[in-house]
């Protein structure tokens, strides 16, 4: 437990590090934030003991290469912890494209992309990618008592000279003690499937 962002930053490194079996330290940076001082697209207000947080800081990881990939962490300072409220995953696909896809949620552990209509025939041609972006698809978290409910996305855009794959999510609790992950190599191995279509 800690409010020291830097130490909170390292001690997340080395999380998405386990995640993806690195040996090599991640990049990283911390951004500050003042409440009130910047707007954003989702909810900036967390439920936590009947009182409301801001984002405290944009903690942001350069993920491994072959091609640019980052995360970023938002995260609260609920009492003495630090903890990762939203994930940003911006990943360059390989190949440019053009247009953008929305996935919209279906019945659970399904969906469809909407949107440009030729990029949307080719991501929803395939089950096995409309099912990791259903899995990516995530908007809420219990956490420390601490209740998180943002509105999730996975999107898909490209300008004809590249393309990138975006996802807002919340971490996952895993096992019986509720270890934290980021899924880091889920996000990974979306992209590469998106890659696998758009090219």
């Amino acid at each position: 437990m800690t409010r020291d962002l830097d130490k909170a930053a390292a001690d997340f490194e080395k999380m998405i590090r386990q995640e993806l079996g690195a040996a090599a330290s991640l990049p990283w940076r911390v951004e500050v934030r003042q409440p009130g001082s910047k707007a954003s697209t989702v909810a900036e207000l967390f439920s936590a003991l009947g009182t409301t947080l801001d984002i405290r800081a944009e903690i942001t990881y350069d993920l491994p290469a072959p091609r640019p990939a980052r995360l970023q962490l938002w995260v609260v300072q609920p009492g003495l912890n630090t903890l990762p409220a939203i994930l940003l995953f911006s990943g360059e696909l390989g190949h440019p494209t053009t247009g953008k896809a929305e996935f919209v949620p279906g019945a659970p552990g399904t969906g469809s992309f909407q949107g440009d209509a030729g990029l949307c025939a080719r991501l929803n041609a395939r089950r096995d990618l409309l099912a990791a972006a259903a899995g990516a698809y995530r908007g809420k978290l219990a956490m420390a008592r601490l209740l998180i409910d943002i509105p999730p996305a996975v999107e898909v855009a490209g300008d004809g000279a590249a393309a990138q794959l975006h996802v807002r999510n919340v971490p996952v609790l895993k096992g019986l003690l509720g270890k934290l992950q980021f899924q880091v190599k889920e996000l990974l191995a979306l992209r590469a499937m998106v890659e696998g279509v758009v090219q």
